[in-house]
């Protein structure tokens, strides 16, 4: 029997490479079409974030895939990249520009597409020291535009040898709608929960994944700024604090040797190259500036051309490891510790083995984690000391406030917000 030849649209024979080209231009669209699915999903920002990035590097065929959101930091007006494919993931939330600076900020500016053959050549790039984009001259910024107003931008990178084709920049123009709507689902989610909350409803639900099981009732902690722990801080206080830190994870460490070697902390805390690091920045910029230009410094260390990815693997670890030990410097100095018993520890970004030794060391009741998932040396910290975790906890930050009672399910990830007093009642029968 001889098989009907497939056709196309018009009722013409695909040839072979004709079949090829339309089954891709099928896979195409359905990224496309994937993308305001995505940008729905009721997830935590940061991880929507990232599968639209991931999804848009596919569609566009860019090499870099990068999301800047408009945020005020510290009275500064300007644009924060919160997602990323193609760099190193320690990128995210270290690299700002102001608004006007560089081809992202001038993007924002004049809210119109820039596209850019070599950025090197033209009169607004501005580089990123340690983000080693100079791989990836050819820019195409993209400003993601709410109601007459610059919400953020997303920048598409190549490699010289491929421009940006007009084709390019339309399709890729019209996708930022996805991004927008991610923006502002997660706007709504918190005008949402600062109504409800203000209301005094009770017994909100919270989603979130299960890490750690157990259920547990404890008050809210959220993880302190660099800002806020370090506003009466003077640089002579850094010294006392560093010794302070490294006798505290050294003995932490004495308990958990499965962490030493994962993090390769005692190296870090043995180097006195990066103690002179830390208190020569506290000196010339004050403590806060200080500690957050070396956290920022380690994060956007380049990964050289050819690493393993076990050596590239441990360098993310260690640059998200030394913004915790930064915090935890802050956090001596300041005298206020970041958990204790009958709190549960929020982490707004990563959770890693430091913050979980913290956690295990102060008796903290629960951990919970509103970005990704935290990472397996977190988790072997926090399981051997029995601590409730959930991770990925959508919208943690916009309906959580200090001090609320949380009743954590780390069995089903289920956190619920001012729980009422049966179920307060009941978890408290079963503890006995």
């Amino acid at each position: 029997m001889n098989e009907r030849p497939a056709r196309g649209p018009d009722g013409a024979p695909l040839n072979s490479l004709s079949l090829q080209i339309h089954e891709r231009d099928d896979s195409r669209a359905h990224r496309i079409l994937h993308l305001v699915e995505v940008a729905s999903e009721p997830r935590p920002l940061p991880v929507v974030l990232h599968a639209l990035c991931r999804n848009m590097r596919e569609v566009i065929a860019a090499d870099i895939v990068s999301l800047y959101v408009r945020e005020e930091e510290e009275g500064d007006d300007g644009l924060t990249m919160r997602s990323n494919v193609g760099f190193a993931p320690g990128a995210i939330g270290n690299v700002r520009l102001p608004m006007g600076v560089g081809i992202t900020g001038f993007a924002a500016e004049c809210m119109r597409p820039v596209s850019v053959t070599h950025a090197g050549k033209d009169s607004h790039y501005e580089a990123v020291p340690g983000l080693d984009e100079e791989r990836y001259p050819t820019f195409l910024a993209l400003p993601v535009v709410q109601g007459g107003r610059t919400e953020g931008v997303l920048v598409l990178q190549r490699t010289e040898r491929e421009k940006f084709e007009p084709f390019d920049l339309e399709l890729a123009a019209s996708l930022t709608a996805p991004f927008a709507l991610a923006l502002e689902r997660a706007k709504s989610r918190h005008r949402e929960a600062r109504a409800n909350v203000g209301a005094g409803v009770r017994d909100i639900p919270l989603r979130g994944r299960p890490q750690v099981g157990g259920t547990v009732l404890a008050r809210a902690r959220p993880l302190p700024t660099l800002r806020a722990l370090t506003e009466q801080a003077k640089p002579d206080d850094v010294p006392a604090a560093i010794d302070a830190v490294s006798r505290d994870i050294q003995k932490s460490l004495a308990v958990h040797e499965d962490v030493r070697d994962v993090m390769g902390l005692h190296a870090l805390l043995a180097d006195q190259r990066f103690r002179t690091q830390v208190v020569d920045a506290c000196e010339s910029q004050g403590v806060a500036a200080g500690l957050r230009s070396v956290a920022r410094s380690y994060a956007l260390t380049p990964y050289r051309v050819g690493v393993e990815r076990a050596e590239g693997d441990w360098l993310l670890a260690r640059a998200r490891e030394v913004a915790n030990l930064c915090l935890l410097v802050a956090a001596r100095i300041a005298k206020r510790p970041l958990c204790e018993p009958g709190y549960a520890l929020l982490v707004g970004e990563h959770l890693g083995a430091l913050l979980a030794l913290e956690a295990a060391s102060k008796r903290a009741s629960a951990v919970l984690a509103a970005d990704t998932v935290p990472d397996a040396g977190a988790i072997a910290v926090l399981r051997k000391a029995s601590i409730p975790t959930v991770g990925e906890v959508v919208g943690l930050f916009d309906w959580v406030r200090p001090d609320d009672p949380l009743l954590i399910d780390g069995d089903t990830g289920e956190v619920r917000l001012n729980p009422t007093a049966n179920q307060i009642a009941r978890v408290r029968s079963e503890e006995r």
